[in-house]
């Protein structure tokens, strides 16, 4: 995608759309076979031996209430304790303790 550089080095598509950087990073997602869930609890990271194995989230749908995803890496976008109309409960900060 073309970029162009802005005042303070900030970068931009040149459509100035950013469904465009959205576009961009959703295939290559998908090239690279990435697992995508949106609206997803998390409930706890699982490590081993300093090494993330996956994650427990919650499961609404099936009759258990929490799966194991496995995983070698996750990101988990948790949104800012701050800000909490967002829906953040401030989750990111507990998942950084327990895997440092």
């Amino acid at each position: 995608m073309k970029t162009k550089v802005e005042r303070g080095n900030r970068v931009f598509p040149v459509s100035d759309h950013s469904s465009d950087i959205i576009g961009a990073l959703q295939r290559e997602l998908h090239r690279l076979g990435v697992q995508i869930s949106l609206c997803t609890e998390v409930e706890k990271i699982c490590v081993e031996n300093e090494k993330i194995t996956g994650i427990i989230i919650s499961d609404d749908s099936q009759k258990q209430k929490q799966h194991f995803v496995d995983a070698d890496a996750v990101i988990i976008a948790t949104g800012g304790i701050s800000y909490p109309a967002t829906g953040s409960t401030g989750d990111g900060y507990r998942f950084a303790k327990h895997a440092a």
